[in-house]
């Protein structure tokens, strides 16, 4: 009876979890049908709705994986419900500004511009309470354990508070928060201003900070969980970071800065799908410890490139502005350039490699160590036995198998 019991209760959680994704994904591929059948597109809005396309169908996918795979973890339902919020809230949102347009203002519709405004912060809550459980899907044991249940608790205060704050709506002015909270009440959440926001926020902070703590103190498998979100979370900052300085600085369009902001701004939605993949990938355990080699990569060609940018711009600059009249043509500049860093491309990455297998991946940088000193003490030696042993001494070190055999071909007689 046990074992039928448990069967049901796993096909009821897997249908649960389809259902879930139906809910997602169906709405949002009709929906994009319906845009690529409407009409021609510009490439740039093509391109954008194929990267809020590919974002809308990767939290919801993951999150079933996981949930299929995973039930008793808490971050693949986490996961559903954030795709089906996604969805959700472009639905609310098409439905709510199309009926104000044409004058029409029913509960209905005032209820779909409170939740499209609320989705702003009902995604930091899920992004705090994944970080928190991340990757076993509960609250972990220890000193962090009290901080976590403070950050969640906080996250979702933040979240009610800013629910019933009366006023206009978020990307609706003409519409009063219909769940607004009337009298004293209203006007203490009123008076509250940003405090419920920076309550979200800081919990999204501090669930940042903790998930620091873990990994200081973490080993063996979830060491390498935690840096497949660490790798995530550092793709994407480099557009968050592009975004901020547009903003900070208030470039004028046609500036370079501009475009930077621009191509940082498409980049934003290319990176977000990634913090799904890589949850799943470590809570799934996909080829956990291959992180340490991508991080390591990443990190050498992402400096060799901007070596290499910054001699293409110096010779760039030097040849145009000091040298002859024949090289002042920008093309032979440009040639010139090129060419020394092509030249200068594969002993730069080498050496920079070099250095960061060093630091971020150091199986990789210790067994190159092994195989170079077993190649230099080897290199005179002509005794069989000690050959074999040394080779057997050096694969174990190396790669750490699990058993090692030698086979020798006999000389012929």
């Amino acid at each position: 009876m046990v074992p039928q019991d448990g069967y049901m209760r796993r096909s009821i959680r897997v249908l649960a979890a389809l259902a879930l994704w139906l809910a997602a994904v169906g709405p949002t591929l009709i929906i994009s049908m319906i845009a690529v059948l409407s009409g021609p597109v510009s490439p740039e809005g093509f391109l954008l709705s194929a990267a809020f396309l590919l974002l809308f169908l990767t939290f919801p996918l993951v999150g079933l994986v996981i949930a299929i795979r995973r039930p008793g973890n808490v971050i693949g339902w986490i996961l559903l419900l954030m795709g089906l919020t996604f969805t959700a809230s472009s639905l609310a949102y098409e439905y709510a500004s199309t009926s104000l347009a044409s004058g029409f203002r029913s509960p209905a519709v005032l209820l779909a511009a409170w939740f499209n405004a609320q989705t702003f912060w009902i995604i930091p809550v899920g992004t705090t309470i994944v970080f928190l459980t991340f990757p076993r899907g509960h609250l972990p044991a220890g000193r962090v354990r009290l901080p976590g249940l403070l950050c969640a608790s906080a996250s979702l205060a933040g979240w009610a508070l800013a629910a019933v704050r009366p006023g206009p709506l978020g990307g609706f002015d003409q519409v009063d928060n219909p769940l607004g909270a009337p009298g004293i009440v209203g006007e203490v959440v009123r008076g509250m201003g940003d405090v419920p926001g920076l309550a979200i926020i800081g919990a999204l902070v501090l669930s940042l900070g903790l998930l620091v703590v873990r990994f200081r103190t973490a080993r063996g498998d979830e060491r390498q969980q935690l840096k497949w979100l660490a790798l995530a979370g550092g793709a994407l900052m480099l557009p968050l970071i592009g975004l901020v300085l547009t903003e900070v600085a208030a470039a004028a369009e046609g500036t370079l800065l501009y475009s930077i902001g621009e191509i940082s701004y498409f980049g934003l939605f290319l990176t977000l799908p990634l913090i799904p993949l890589a949850i799943g990938l470590a809570i799934l355990r996909y080829r956990l410890y291959a992180v340490d080699r991508i991080i390591s990569n990443a990190i050498g060609y992402g400096v060799v490139s901007l070596v290499l940018f910054g001699v293409f711009a110096a010779v760039n600059l030097t040849l145009v502005s000091n040298m002859s009249p024949l090289v002042n043509n920008s093309g032979i500049a440009v040639a010139a350039s090129t060419l020394l860093v092509a030249a200068l491309f594969n002993p730069v990455r080498v050496r920079v490699q070099r250095v960061v297998d060093r630091r971020f991946h150091r199986a990789r940088y210790d067994a190159e160590r092994t195989v170079a000193g077993f190649a230099s003490r080897l290199r005179d030696e002509v005794d069989l036995p000690t050959i074999a042993s040394e080779l057997d001494a050096t694969v174990r070190r190396a790669i750490e198998p699990s058993s090692v055999g030698l086979w020798l071909r006999e000389g012929q007689r």
